[in-house]
């Protein structure tokens, strides 16, 4: 909840969109993650989808300077 109002809070203010999408994919893809059950397909899932969400993040800081 924290990332995703963070992520919209940099749109709002450095109109990049580009973070908000990626983000948003990254939680798309851990929410798959919880209805895949247990095994490889939920690890491959939420690692993939954490990983799109930092990756966001770090976009989202980069056009904070």
């Amino acid at each position: 909840v924290v990332g995703t109002v963070t992520i919209g809070l940099g749109v709002r203010r450095h109109g990049q969109l580009g973070p908000l999408l990626i983000g948003a994919f990254g939680i798309a893809l851990m929410s798959a993650a919880l209805l895949a059950g247990h095994g490889a397909a939920e690890v491959v899932l939420t690692i993939a989808g954490v990983a799109l969400v930092a990756v966001a993040h770090i976009r989202n800081l980069r056009h904070a300077c």
